[in-house]
C-alpha cells in the first residue's frame, strides 16, 4: 500500500514540473483603409448651409473667406485667410468641423 502511494506521489509530482507549453498566437487582422479622392467644385459663400456658415462666424472671426468649395461626397472645404496665414477648413455633410490644414504660402 506504501509503495502504490509513493508511486502516485512520484507520477503525481512529475506530471506538475513536466513545463506545459501553450503557444499564444497573435492575430493580426489587416485593416486596408481606402480613402476616396475627393473633387471639389467651387461653391459660392452665400450656398454654404447655415450651420457652416454659423461655425465659421464663430470659429473664424478672425478669418476671410477667400473660396468655398463642396466636395462630391457632400463634405465642404473653406479657405480661410488672416495675417497668421491661410488655412483649409473642412465640414461634412451634416456641417459638422472635421479638421484644419494649414496651407503653404
Amino acid at each position: 500500500m506504501k509503495r502504490v502511494l509513493i508511486v502516485s506521489a512520484v507520477a503525481l509530482m512529475c506530471s506538475m514540473s513536466i513545463p506545459t507549453s501553450v503557444s499564444a498566437v497573435n492575430i493580426i487582422s489587416e485593416t486596408s483603409l481606402v480613402q476616396e479622392d475627393v473633387k471639389y467644385e467651387e461653391l459660392k459663400a452665400e450656398e454654404l448651409p447655415k450651420a457652416v456658415r454659423t461655425a465659421l462666424a464663430e470659429s473664424y472671426s478672425d478669418y476671410a473667406l477667400l473660396k468655398s468649395f463642396i466636395g462630391n461626397e457632400g463634405s465642404y472645404k473653406i479657405i480661410l485667410s488672416s495675417s497668421e496665414g491661410d488655412i483649409a477648413v473642412y465640414y461634412n455633410v451634416k456641417g459638422e468641423f472635421v479638421k484644419q490644414e494649414d496651407l503653404a504660402v
